[in-house]
């Protein structure tokens, strides 16, 4: 054999023909292992796994702007504290497909139609699961025997 027809085997280092697939002296291969010849096709299948994860199991937060429409909010009872102070109690209808957590809200004071008071609040402990109902207490007052109260979502997050 010449020297350009031998190369050295990549495990024990022995003179082998330069076409072998396999040394005759150790018996390994002698082509790439199957991990370096598939490791370029591996990472994009890792990232397509996590990006599925990602989207399916809530990772990435949605944006409750594009979900609004899929909920319905109704005012279910008054409780009166005293001449002034009440609880207003709302039902939320969840008809989405996310669960959503970390209400941030406006309630809507009005007397004969009119606003007469803005308030922005947060729950960070109030969460809804897809497709049910949940049920807010709001504090809030009324100075006048027709007012009545509008309770409007302006935020949510998603996810788990």
């Amino acid at each position: 054999m010449t020297s350009q027809s031998i190369r050295k085997c990549s495990h024990c280092v022995a003179e082998i023909p330069k076409v072998a697939t396999v040394c005759s002296h150790c018996r390994r291969d002698q082509n790439e292992s199957w991990y370096k010849k598939v490791g370029g096709a591996r990472i994009p299948l890792i990232l397509s796994v996590l990006i599925f994860v990602a989207f399916n199991y809530g990772l990435f937060e949605k944006n409750y702007s594009n979900y609004n429409e899929d909920f319905d909010i109704k005012q279910e009872n008054i409780i009166s504290l005293n001449d002034i102070d009440k609880r207003v109690v709302f039902k939320i209808n969840n008809n989405s497909n996310v669960m959503w957590k970390k209400l941030a809200y406006q309630v809507i004071t009005k007397h004969d139609g009119k606003v007469v008071d803005v308030e922005s609040r947060k729950s960070n402990y109030w969460a809804i699961q897809p497709h049910s109902s949940s049920y807010i207490t709001v504090e809030t007052y009324a100075k006048h025997p027709n007012t009545t109260w509008e309770f409007v979502i302006t935020g949510l997050s998603s996810g788990k």
